[in-house]
This record gives structure tokens, sequence and C-alpha cells, in this order.
């Protein structure tokens, strides 16, 4: 079993991690969740990331063509992202970055990545973390993303 401690206002509390984790806040619950050991990424750094980003990991456009159900993903460069909706920047930055943190092996949590998506647009963003997810070796990444594009 592999447990994360994760504070809530001043209460530590140790977690059950998966590959894939997802907490989600009672209503109750006013106090930020943070998380000592990760870099938190929420969806104005994915979007800044975007809108500055000048070029993107190998793999990002493929996904994000896959997320987004673009027939081209050819068209999905940086310059093109940042001629499109506040959504289309948060998948483009958030795929970009958790390949390039998951290469190297960076912890991250991401909140709320599902902002502003559809719900079709969710399930594809879900799948792609699960696939990410399932490789827990940092140097196997590129493998492991070649095989989501090729699911298509």
């Amino acid at each position: 079993m592999s447990t994360e401690t994760v504070k809530i206002g001043d209460t530590e509390h140790v977690i059950e991690t998966k590959p894939l984790t997802m907490l989600f806040k009672s209503p109750a619950i006013l106090d930020k969740i943070d998380y000592p050991d990760r870099i938190r990424i929420e969806p104005d750094h994915t979007i800044y990331h975007a809108e500055r980003v000048q070029q993107f990991h190998p793999r990002t456009a493929g996904l994000v063509a896959k997320i987004l159900k673009i027939k081209d993903p050819s068209q999905v460069d940086p310059d093109w992202c940042r001629t499109k909706t506040r959504e289309v920047l948060h998948v483009a930055g958030l795929v970009d970055m958790a390949l390039k943190f998951a290469v190297k092996g960076v912890p991250v949590v991401f909140i709320q990545p599902e902002a502003g998506l559809h719900p079709r647009q969710q399930v594809e963003l879900g799948d792609f973390f699960l696939k990410l997810m399932s490789d827990p070796e940092p140097s196997t990444q590129q493998t492991m993303v070649d095989t989501i594009l090729e699911e298509e």
C-alpha cells in the first residue's frame, strides 16, 4: 500500500494512493488541500503554460487532438492553440505539462483538471491520465504515449 500526506488547514492526513488518486472536498471543507510532496498545477497554470510554450512535447499535439476530437493533429501546435478558447489552452497546457513532468519523474497534482470541459472531453482526459499513470517508469513514458496514440 502506498500512502501520501495531504494537509487540510492545520491537519495532516495520510491517505492511501493508487496510480491515479482523485480527491473531492466536502462542501463543508473551506480550506485548501495542500500536497507537500507535489507540485500543485491549477487550470491557470496550464493556460499560462500553453500561452507561452514555444515547443510542445513530441506527443502533445496527438493527445490534445484525441481529447478534443480534432481530426487533424498536425494543426495542433502552440500558435494554433493560442487562437482558440481557454478550454483548448487548458487541455494543451495540461497534457504538455503532464508529459514533460512525467518524463522527468516530477510528482505533480492537477487541481480541477476537468474545469471548463465538456463531459465527453473529461472522459478522454481521464483516459489520458489513467494511461499515463499505468506506466510507473519515467524512462518509458515515451513508449507509453505512443501506445495511447495507436489506440485511435
